[in-house]
């Protein structure tokens, strides 16, 4: 790849990427990987962390974050006013030009992405939903014991709006908790419909063992392990989580009984079970 200058400076290089006209004017210079390794998952559920482990130990270049895919493309995607190939030819073909790709939002467009990349290896990243949803309140800053979230307590971006609300995916609930439980629900069928075309990455593994686990799925992906990965297992990829507290605590008795009836089937099948 022969970029030229400015934009072999790494600043003037991801600022490109950050506005349309910057993308049209590099992506000349890349090639769609024909077989990525795809990371998906809920949002917070360790994904990021796994991805760059992963990424460090095998080697590979990764990418964390569609940048171009802003929340208005991921309904157009999702309501079929846009093809995932015209997407990603139009706003993400540098993304798409890495070996590991991780984004989450990728998972609510699982039959397209097989449709595009059939063969390529698939690891979906899961988390117990307690934990799962209190992290991503944590990182807006949302109280889990709320009745309602008032409008001034909202996140300024729309993309964490909509993990919040995901009426837009077809989720049912005026209740906060129903629509990230039921979100959470949705990301666990795409796996638990399909579980043949995974390798499966239970977020508590990870924590016990990070190097065992990132190994391990070195091998599931036939990618030799080629880095000592010891020195950036605490490496925080993400803010760091909420400070250490009972899901009941966090979430009070109702929000919390809400959240557990509405993934509880879904929870047993990857060994988490209901506390109330």
């Amino acid at each position: 790849m022969n970029l030229p200058q400015p934009w072999t400076n790494a600043r003037y290089f991801r600022s490109a990427l950050k506005r349309p006209w910057g993308r049209a004017l590099l992506y000349p210079f890349f090639s769609l990987h024909p077989r990525p390794v795809f990371l998906l998952g809920n949002q917070k559920s360790g994904t990021t962390a796994i991805a760059k482990l992963l990424a460090l130990a095998a080697g590979k270049t990764e990418e964390t974050y569609l940048r171009g895919f802003s929340q208005h493309i991921l309904e157009d995607l999702y309501h079929n006013r846009l093809l995932l190939k015209e997407a990603i030819r139009r706003r993400a073909k540098f993304e798409f030009s890495r070996e590991l790709i991780k984004e989450c939002n990728l998972t609510f467009f699982y039959s397209q992405l097989r449709a595009l990349y059939p063969d390529a290896p698939k690891v979906f990243i899961v988390r117990d939903p307690r934990d799962n949803i209190r992290s991503i309140l944590h990182f807006v800053q949302v109280p889990g014991n709320l009745h309602q979230i008032p409008p001034a307590g909202l996140p300024e971006m729309l993309e964490w709006q909509r993990i919040l609300d995901n009426s837009w995916l077809g989720v049912q609930g005026a209740h906060y908790i129903d629509s990230m439980a039921g979100r959470w629900v949705k990301a666990a069928e795409v796996y638990l419909q399909s579980p043949s075309e995974f390798i499966l990455v239970r977020y508590e593994d990870f924590k016990a063992a990070k190097t065992d686990t990132i190994h391990a799925l070195c091998d599931a992906l036939h990618l030799p392990v080629q880095a000592d990965i010891a020195p950036y297992l605490e490496v925080p990829f993400q803010p760091p989580g909420p400070p250490s507290a009972s899901w009941v605590a966090f979430f009070g008795e109702n929000n919390l009984n809400r959240l557990e009836q509405i993934c509880s089937g879904r929870m047993r099948e990857f060994g988490y079970f209901p506390s109330l």
